[in-house]
């Protein structure tokens, strides 16, 4: 680990998700094959439930994972990856950048974002509530991401949502750098 690593060292922390060898469920999740953390179980299955039926939710365990002397890398909370894990997955062949769109509305005090490689859809999207267009760089999977994604997910990696490979690069980040999960 290097001496810019953002490490906790934490005894006692929750997981919701399924940790049940294989991961057949989710077929999606923003941790891949790794182990997200925290000290708000709660907060973390709130969110879940908001994604709907059919999804991790209704097959979420809630977790207490007791052990001494594990590091988890910190991630940016409900923020984009630092800079400088985004640089190590380009480096390393997990991600790759390519123009694309983003619709973007707010509901409330939420802000929504969704991201398209494909103008037609997002056009498409965008005109169902006059939401916002816009064009942006996306990440899309490199070599590395592809295997990864094949391994750990029931989707196909052309398939991969640009929002999801973002939310993994600290994950591969952590796994690649021997963390125990990501807090």
């Amino acid at each position: 680990m290097g001496a810019t690593d953002h490490i906790r060292s934490l005894s006692t922390v929750h997981h919701v998700g399924d940790l049940s060898g294989d991961r057949d469920r989710p077929h999606l999740s923003y941790e891949g094959t790794g182990l997200s953390v925290s000290h708000h179980p709660d907060v973390w299955r709130n969110l879940l439930l908001k994604t709907g039926p059919g999804t991790i939710a209704e097959t979420a365990t809630t977790y207490e994972l007791t052990t001494n002397g594990a590091t988890f890398y910190d991630a940016v909370p409900g923020g984009p990856p630092r800079e400088s894990v985004l640089e190590w997955a380009f480096e390393n062949g997990f991600v790759h950048q390519e123009p694309g769109f983003e619709v973007r509305w707010q509901e409330g005090d939420d802000r929504h974002t969704m991201q398209f490689r494909h103008r037609d859809r997002a056009e498409r999207e965008a005109a169902v509530a006059d939401r916002e267009l816009h064009e942006v760089t996306l990440l899309t999977l490199g070599e590395c991401g592809k295997r990864y994604w094949g391994r750990a997910f029931g989707q196909l990696p052309s398939e991969a949502d640009p929002l999801v490979i973002r939310s993994l690069t600290p994950v591969w980040y952590a796994e690649a750098r021997g963390f125990d999960g990501v807090w």
